[in-house]
Order: C-alpha cells, then structure tokens, then sequence
C-alpha cells in the first residue's frame, strides 16, 4: 500500500512524454530529473526538462514529426507556455516591500503589459545583436527598471531559452498564416562555414512581393555534400512549405567590388615618363572616356541586380544595355578593347538560361517585342510550352495559351491595354486581362515573380557572422536558427512589429522607414563587407580573364587563344543579334527607362483546369500557331 502512495507522489507528467523515453540516470537521486530521448530523432537530453521538450518537438526536431504533433506543441509553446520549476529562480524576484517608486508610478503592472515589454525586449535582443548577458548586467537592469520599475526582467537562461522559444513559436505561426495564399515563392539555398567549422545551409522563402522568410538553418558538418543528399534536402523542404515554385532556383550570384582610385595631388615627381608618356597620346582620353562608358552600365547592373524586387526582366534590360554600348564603342583605332568586350560578354550571357530571360522580358506588357527579331517569337513561345508542361499543362491548354501569345504580340483584346509607368504595374495591367482559360495570365505572373539572386541568403550569413564572430562564438546552431527566423520576420514586418517606432517617425514613407530600420540592425555589415570586398579584389587579379603580366598597353596586344575561345563560347546558340534588334528606335527609348516592379502572387495551374492529353509536341503546335499567326 505505502509503495503505491510512492509511485503516485509528485504532478502528473505533461503530455510531451508520450513522444519521448524515459532514460535512468546512473547517479540517481529523488531530486534530479530523469533522462529523455526523443522518439523521432533519437536525440538525448540528461535532464528531461519539460519546457526544452515542447520547444525541441515544436521547432528544431531534426526528423520532423507528423504535422498535427508539431501543429499542436507550437500551439501549446505560443499559448500555454509554463516554464520548469528551476527556471523560475532565473526571474528577478518580485520583493513586497514598498519603494519609493510606488508613491510616483503605479504599483502593479498588468499581464497584458508584461507579455507586450517581454516581446519587446526579445526582438531587441534578436535583432540588435546584443549578447543575453547583457539582461541581467547591473546597469541594463537600472535601465528598465527607470522606465517600468514594476516590470519583471527575465534571467539569461529564461530569455534565451523560455523567451525565444515562445516569440519564435509566434513567429512560425504568422509565417504560416503569411503564405496560405501565396502561389508564386522563390527558394534561396546557399551553404557557410562557421568560425567552429560547422557547415550551415540556410532554406530562405521569397515571396512574390519580395517578402523574406527563414524556413530552417541546417548543419551539414556530418553529412556529404553530394547532389544527390542536397536534392534530398530540398525536396524536404518543398514537402514541407507546400507549393513552392519548382521551375528553377538560382545559384549563381553576381558579386561586385568597389574600384579604388588614389588620387595624388601637388607629388608631380610621382609621375614617371612612362605614365607622362601614356598621358600625352593623343588616343589616351578617348580609351578612358570608352572605359567609362562601359563601367558606368556595369556599376548599375551590380548595383540593380541586386536590389530587393528585382525580377528576370531587370537581369535582361541589363544584358542589352551592356551590349549597346559595347556595340557603340568607337571603331577608329585599334579596337582590341571592344574586341575584349566583346568577348567578356559573350562569355557570361552563355552562362545564363537566355530563353527564359528572353520570355520574362516578353511578358512585361511595357516590353513585349520591342526590339525582338521576327524568328524570336518561335523560341518565345517553345519556352513557354515547355515552361506550361512542366507545370501540368496539357495539349488543349498549350494550344490555348499558344494563341493567347500569339494575340498578346499583336496587342489584340484584351491585350491592346495601355501600358502607363505613372499609374500601372505589372500585376494590375495583367490582372485587367480578363478572359476565360487566362493561362498567359497565369504564366506571365508566376515567371516575373522569381527572384534571380541570393542576396538573402548573403544578408543571413552576415548577421550569423556577426552573433557568431563578434558576439557569442559558442551558439548553438538551433539556437541560431530561431533568432535568425525571428529576425528575418521582424525586418520584413517592420511597419506591424515596431509599432511605436513607426508612430513616431510617421514623418516619414513606408521606404524611408523600412531604409532606417535596415540600418540601424545592418549596422554590423560594414566590417566584414570590407573584409569580403578586400578578398574579392585579390582574386580578382587572379580571375581567369584576366592576365597578371597585362601592362595595360592594348596597342600592339594580339588576341590571344583564350580571347578566341571567349568569343567563340557562344558557338552553339544562337547570335545575339539574331535574337535581338539593338539599332530598333522603340527598343532604344525603352531601355533609358529603369523600372523594378515586385509582382505579387496569383493562382498557378489548378487540376480541375481541362488541359486534355499530356503528351504532346511542343513543336508542332508552335508549327501550326506560326503559320496561323502568318510568320
């Protein structure tokens, strides 16, 4: 009987135990905490602490648990969070004794203010970079305590842990409820090493209007980096968010440098006869004006290319601007420079997927075939079949939407809509172009909503840079992954998540405020920018285009066999030039025009749409579609 009594002694068990076992510790004593193991991952725990179960099932389980489990203890960890008993003792003790303060400010503080300053302290500590020490140092603690004395300020362990894990939870969940109608999304993935050698990929969600969302930050350091285990782990993660867009996710990046010039004045003597000489040709400020014509495009495409809403069609305004004014560079002379333009260009277009580009800049209604050549049309329309096959589209549909092109070129309804920079964007102008069976619709907002970059990945890893390397080098990197979640959401939602900021600098725009929110958490950038800039600018000497014995004397400089393969890499596809009319005067006027327009979400391709038969050739239907449309 006295047994019994013994074994039923204590509080009943949460119900997180159920996805958990019980390990024995060797050193067993009535007051320590039994062991756990979790049942889907495997991974150990000495003490089985409650709070660190919930938040461990509800965000950082490795093998994820059924989504009705993980649904639930997010719930639970958003709602009905209570803290470990030993955790209490982390809070600062709230003394009865009468102060002074209680005859000047109100003695008590309500729930509902305590949670409101709990949160805001949390996204301080998140988003500033400010090590959770920092909360219970003397001086912080007289701080708060002078703004709201009655405010009760969380231990290190409760902030870091209890804190975190719960904002995080609120986080997910507004995530969640973001994305429910949201079609069009862009996967960013890129890989960082960590100070401690540890190999992290961070999985980033942009949304159509170039909203940015963490979905997880995984450590590899175990695992082999091959194809096949990293294609595992994407398709992971597109199981897991739902509709994702899966026509092509971006890898390459274009990485810019600053040019540093020294300018040296009143030291005439540094000048020596070689350079007096180079000055004094008569040819020396024709080639400098020539090299400034082709940098000031290059500046603006690094600098354009990677701006937050920009789209395909942006990459490929900036590929003709640089190949008009490489076309317009003077022939008089030696012209080995544009030669080497020339080539530098070919070289990186045959890296990119051109036919893509091509029809992003085709379903801009502000574009569509200014400056296109007529056989353009055909590789246009094999690209949007088999862009539509890929999707599901049937051979009923594909027919469709090849009409429907070929009506969108020759601006007939409901297409022959004017197309005003002042008043329109891309999203209202085709969302005006109502019709039945609207796949041109469907098509050409889903391709001008990918983001063609990873800078939002490059953004993630210098904020880890700095939690790691400036502040705490010893995070773990679960610990990692719900503050860089919570900081990405905090950033994106800046105007809702720091409400009375926003009140006060009212003054300004929605832009001018998000630009000042931006700087102020971005602050710790400026080193380790530099530091990267600094590595770029030694290899860039190193860089296979370039030759480190060069003296910058093109006069007399043969082509070399490298320049000849450059010019030839494009061998293969079609000339630019044949695909492209530079000397059109529609074309011209429309390039002087710089736009980037975010292109919000719309529906994709449902099952119930009747596309008939799957198996079709892609090229017989632009066949028959040409010879109706007459070309």
């Amino acid at each position: 009987m006295n047994e019994n009594n013994e074994k039923k002694r204590g509080r009943p068990r949460k119900c997180i135990w159920d996805h958990f076992t019980e390990i024995t510790n060797d050193d067993a004593r009535k007051e320590q905490r039994s062991g756990a193991q979790c049942n889907f991952c495997k991974q150990k725990w000495s003490r089985g602490k409650s709070s660190e179960m919930i938040a461990h099932v509800a965000l950082s389980c490795t093998e994820p648990p059924p989504p009705e489990i993980r649904a639930k203890y997010v719930s639970i960890l958003r709602n009905n969070y209570e803290q470990d008993d030993d955790e209490q003792d982390n809070l600062l003790p709230n003394k009865k004794q009468s102060k002074i303060t209680d005859h000047i400010e109100k003695s008590t503080i309500t729930d509902e203010k305590q949670y409101r300053c709990s949160r805001a302290l949390t996204k301080f500590f998140v988003c500033c970079g400010v090590p959770f020490w920092i909360v219970e140092n003397p001086f912080f603690i007289d701080l708060v305590k002078s703004l709201c004395p009655r405010f009760q300020l969380p231990g290190r362990t409760s902030l870091s842990n209890n804190m975190v894990n719960k904002e995080c939870a609120n986080v997910i969940d507004d995530v969640k409820k973001d994305l429910e109608n949201e079609k069009n999304l862009t996967l960013g993935i890129d890989g960082w090493t960590t100070p401690l050698g540890q190999s992290l990929y961070v999985f980033i969600i942009i949304t159509s209007e170039r909203k940015e969302y963490v979905h997880s930050l995984r450590n590899f350091f175990k695992e082999s980096h091959t194809g096949e285990f990293l294609f595992r782990e994407i398709s992971r993660v597109l199981n897991d968010v739902g509709e994702l867009l899966k026509e092509e996710i971006v890898k390459n990046l274009i990485k810019g440098g600053g040019l540093k010039q020294h300018l040296i004045e009143n030291e005439a003597g540094l000048f020596s006869n070689e350079i007096l000489t180079i000055l004094k040709r008569r040819n020396f400020f024709r080639e400098v004006e020539d090299l400034c014509s082709i940098l000031s495009p290059i500046k603006k495409t690094i600098v354009a290319l990677e701006h937050k809403s920009t789209t395909l069609v942006d990459c490929f305004i900036c590929l003709l601007t640089m190949a008009v004014t490489i076309k317009e560079l003077p022939q008089i002379g030696s012209n080995t420079f544009q030669i080497q333009c020339q080539a530098a260009f070919n070289k990186r277009w045959s890296q990119f997927n051109f036919d893509l580009y091509l029809l992003s800049y085709f379903l801009h209604p502000y574009y569509r075939d200014k400056g296109l050549q007529d056989d353009t049309f055909r590789i246009i329309c094999e690209k949007a079949l088999s862009i539509w096959k890929k999707l599901g589209g049937g051979k009923e549909s594909a027919n469709i939407l090849m009409v429907q092109l070929s009506e969108y070129s020759l601006y007939y309804k409901p297409y022959n809509l004017d197309f005003d920079l002042k008043y329109h964007t891309a999203k209202n102008w085709w969302l005006m172009c109502r019709q039945k069976n609207n796949y041109i619709q469907q098509l050409a907002l889903m391709i001008n909503s990918i983001t063609p970059h990873n800078v939002s990945c490059e953004r993630i890893f210098s904020i880890l840079g700095w939690y790691m390397n400036k502040r705490r080098s010893k995070l773990h990197y679960t610990l990692l992954e719900k503050m860089i979640r919570m900081h990405s959401y905090y950033v994106t939602n800046s105007r809702t998540e720091v409400k009375y900021a926003y009140k006060e600098l009212k003054e300004f725009d929605d832009e001018k405020f998000e630009d000042i929110v931006k700087k102020t958490i971005y602050f710790f950038n400026d080193t380790e920018e530099n530091d990267i800039n600094d590595e770029d600018e030694e290899n860039f000497n190193k860089d296979e285009d370039f030759d480190e014995n060069h003296e910058g004397n093109f006069d007399d400089e043969e082509i070399t066999k490298d320049d000849e393969v450059a010019i030839q890499l494009n061998e293969n596809k079609v000339p630019f030039e044949n695909l492209v009319n530079l000397n059109d005067p529609k074309f011209l006027q429309a390039l002087e025009i710089e736009i980037f327009i975010p292109i919000p979400s719309y529906t994709e391709i449902t099952e119930t749409d009747e596309h008939g038969d799957s198996n079709y050739d892609i090229q017989t239907i632009v066949k028959d579609a040409m010879l109706k449309k007459g070309k």
